[in-house]
């Protein structure tokens, strides 16, 4: 018998390598930081920064917020190419995989959250950079992406690009 999933059901893909725990230190730092309620302190790569075309990217974000937040944003990262077309993106989801209950995020608090892109078996070789951009949808259905502020911002403050390369080997 056939049961469709509801919202407590979710379907995730998990990779192998260990994640950082939320007191690790990121490996890169950052000065960005949304909507004046979220800081993103850095992002870790566990494996490093080199892959090959169809490898999973894993990518670790450790946010912080700024004062109490009831805003859960949903996250999407991208790869992006040296000219800035977009080659490949993760899943967008609710932050830690939508198990972060809305009431929860208190000022200060460190929240970990593990994301994963799988690399287009096509990926040229080359040097890509992540792009993330953090967004929620208002009471009529539209989307409002939480603006970006720090040092390496595009389209009009709405997509941060973390400062670190990707390099893709053959």
């Amino acid at each position: 018998r056939y049961t469709p999933a509801d919202a407590q059901a979710r379907l995730l893909e998990f990779g192998t390598v260990r994640a950082p725990t939320p007191v690790e230190q990121p490996e890169t730092s950052t000065d960005l930081q949304f909507d004046t309620f979220t800081q993103l302190d850095g992002v870790t790569l566990p494996p490093g920064t080199t892959y090959q075309a169809g490898d999973i990217l894993p990518v670790t974000l450790h946010l912080r917020a700024l004062r109490p937040n009831f805003t859960v944003y949903r996250v999407a990262i991208f790869l992006a190419d040296e000219g800035n077309n977009v080659v490949a993106q993760g899943d967008d989801s609710r932050m830690m995989g939508g198990f972060l209950p809305e009431d929860t995020w208190l000022a200060g608090e460190p929240i970990v959250d593990n994301r994963a892109m799988r690399l287009p078996d096509d990926l040229a070789p080359g040097t890509y950079r992540i792009w993330l951009r953090l967004y929620d949808f208002d009471e009529a259905g539209q989307v409002q992406t939480a603006t970006v502020t720090g040092t390496d911002t595009i389209i009009d403050g709405d997509i941060a690009v973390l400062p670190l390369t990707i390099t893709i080997i053959e």
